[in-house]
């Protein structure tokens, strides 16, 4: 798909079905450098705290972005505060806030 693009794509939204691992979104975020807005219904073989991280690893989302909103179903108490204990002991964002709203979870960064 790739080397059909020739050039990286100017696309801005991505939306996708479902994505199997790590390589998956490192590749969405070559292919796609100018996306501002991604949506995942399906995570395949990822938790959410390895999703968040590689995206908060990635210069380029960091720079671009300053927030991320991840569903994740069923509302439970304890995604936010795995994902809080992750950003804190990996120092990924220096600032951040962590809202967990109806059935998802919103990070926001400075």
């Amino acid at each position: 798909m790739s080397s059909s693009m020739g050039k990286r794509s100017k696309m801005i939204s991505v939306y996708l079905k479902e994505i199997g691992d790590d390589k998956d979104v490192l590749f969405i975020f070559k292919l796609c450098p100018f996306m501002k807005y991604l949506k995942i219904e399906f995570i395949n073989t990822m938790n959410i705290q390895l999703f968040l991280r590689i995206i908060l690893t990635i210069n380029k989302c960091i720079n671009d972005h300053r927030s991320l909103r991840l569903y994740v179903g069923i509302p439970n108490e304890q995604i936010p505060e795995n994902i809080e204990e992750m950003i804190k002991c990996e120092k990924v964002l220096p600032r951040f806030t962590i809202k967990h709203v109806f059935n998802g979870v919103y990070v926001q960064w400075k």
